[in-house]
Protein backbone atom coordinates (compact mmCIF):
# COMPACT_ATOMS: atom_id res chain seq x y z
CA UNK A 1 0.00 0.00 0.00
CA UNK A 2 1.29 3.24 -0.67
CA UNK A 3 -0.08 6.81 0.45
CA UNK A 4 0.95 10.52 -0.16
CA UNK A 5 0.98 13.27 -2.92
CA UNK A 6 1.23 11.84 -6.41
CA UNK A 7 2.37 14.17 -9.90
CA UNK A 8 1.28 13.22 -12.86
CA UNK A 9 2.54 15.75 -15.78
CA UNK A 10 0.25 16.13 -18.08
CA UNK A 11 0.17 18.04 -21.96
CA UNK A 12 -1.47 21.30 -21.70
CA UNK A 13 -5.33 21.48 -22.20
CA UNK A 14 -5.45 17.72 -22.27
CA UNK A 15 -8.49 15.58 -20.91
CA UNK A 16 -8.29 13.31 -17.81
CA UNK A 17 -10.58 11.53 -15.83
CA UNK A 18 -10.68 11.24 -12.33
CA UNK A 19 -11.90 8.39 -10.49
CA UNK A 20 -12.43 9.06 -6.88
CA UNK A 21 -12.62 5.93 -4.73
CA UNK A 22 -12.95 5.88 -0.53
CA UNK A 23 -10.15 3.55 0.56
CA UNK A 24 -10.89 3.89 4.31
CA UNK A 25 -11.49 0.79 5.99
CA UNK A 26 -11.00 1.18 9.80
CA UNK A 27 -12.12 4.63 10.55
CA UNK A 28 -14.10 6.21 7.67
CA UNK A 29 -14.27 9.94 7.40
CA UNK A 30 -17.59 12.23 6.97
CA UNK A 31 -15.45 14.51 4.38
CA UNK A 32 -17.09 15.97 1.22
CA UNK A 33 -14.58 15.60 -1.61
CA UNK A 34 -13.12 19.02 -2.97
CA UNK A 35 -10.02 19.67 -5.57
CA UNK A 36 -7.32 22.75 -5.22
CA UNK A 37 -5.40 23.86 -8.35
Amino acid sequence: TTTGTKVYRLKYNSTVQLVLQDTSIISPENHPVHLHG
